[in-house]
């Protein structure tokens, strides 16, 4: 290998390692903080809409009309399956160590460390790609459970007027 071909090489070496802790990064960014930040939130829902479901049950036993609570209650049972169901989907992530016997298949040569580190990007990228499209699955679940318990709060307001006003309209 010529002085030139050496120089080539070790540019490439550099950039792939450039690449390595750059996709690294990304990979530790999803694992550490964006994953667990939607767990938190489909927790939140959850115990939003356990509490609406709450009240629901505690108006029906005082004898309050079902007909007036049965909406709160549709929308926060629909956030609540559809978190259970985003819970059930996001429980693989992927860490993106690679296959062992990919790297023992790696050939002794001067391209050797290139070869690890492409493998090792390869791996890594395959690994934030799942964990993103992972994210992008669970995000439009989130979505949609958050429209839900917005529209089962805003029904329970609305119908919490609704019964005030008829009430001091019978003079009660």
């Amino acid at each position: 290998m010529n002085e030139y071909e050496k120089l080539d090489v070790e540019s490439y070496e550099h950039n792939l390692k450039l690449y390595n802790e750059s996709i690294r990064k990304d990979l530790d960014i999803t694992l550490t903080s964006t994953i667990p930040t939607q767990k938190n939130l489909m927790k939140t829902i959850l115990w939003l809409n356990s509490s609406v479901i709450g009240l629901c049950l505690a108006a029906v036993s005082k004898n309050f009309a079902i007909f007036y609570i049965s909406m709160p209650f549709v929308f926060s049972y629909l956030a609540i399956i559809t978190i259970l169901y985003s819970l059930k989907d996001g429980r693989v992530k992927t860490l993106g160590s690679p296959p062992i016997k990919s790297i023992e298949n790696i050939t002794p040569n001067e391209y050797e460390k290139i070869n690890g580190l492409i493998t090792l990007n390869e791996s890594y990228k395959k690994a934030l790609d799942n964990n993103v499209e992972l994210i992008q699955k669970r995000a439009k679940k989130i979505a949609f459970a958050t429209k839900m318990t917005i529209l089962s709060i805003i029904s329970i307001f609305i119908i919490a007027v609704l019964y005030v006003n008829i009430n001091f309209m019978k003079g009660g």
